[in-house]
């Protein structure tokens, strides 16, 4: 990963906010990657669009043909994350199946990539597993190696 939008970062008691710009087609979107601390060292990844209330969106997708730009920027705020939490467990889970056999198919395509640095788990079958390629799970786990 290598070109990411620029991103703001805000730390509020344990959680964890990266705002950033999507810029396409349908002009200017301001996004957000929220960490949500969990208990521990475990953490949940959400990302939407960010609310004038402050809240975020992520049900609604922005289709701003500028997904890659999003992905990469989504990367690039994980790993500045685990710079600062190298401990932390986090974990990706879709709030939709489609987001979830995107977020599969995003992983799977990077995984290369990633491997080197992040471990890489997914629950099926209620189990957690190393991750694979030919399975869709419920839910991702990332971490340092």
């Amino acid at each position: 990963m290598n070109k990411s939008y620029q991103t703001y970062k805000s730390e509020f008691n344990t959680d964890i906010r990266y705002f950033f710009d999507s810029i396409g087609p349908k002009g200017k979107i301001s996004k957000v990657v929220e960490l949500t601390h969990q208990g521990k060292n475990h953490y949940s990844l959400a990302l939407g669009n960010l609310n004038d209330d402050g809240t975020i969106d992520d049900i609604k997708a922005s289709n701003n043909s500028d997904m890659r730009l999003i992905i990469e920027t989504v990367g690039y705020c994980v790993e500045d994350f685990f710079e600062s939490y190298p401990n932390a467990i986090v974990s990706i889970e879709g709030n939709t199946t489609a987001k979830m056999y995107l977020y599969h198919k995003l992983i799977t395509r990077y995984l290369e990539l990633i491997s080197p640095k992040y471990e890489v788990l997914g629950f099926f079958n209620q189990k957690l597993e190393p991750f694979q390629k030919d399975k869709i799970y419920s839910d991702i786990v990332v971490s340092l190696k």
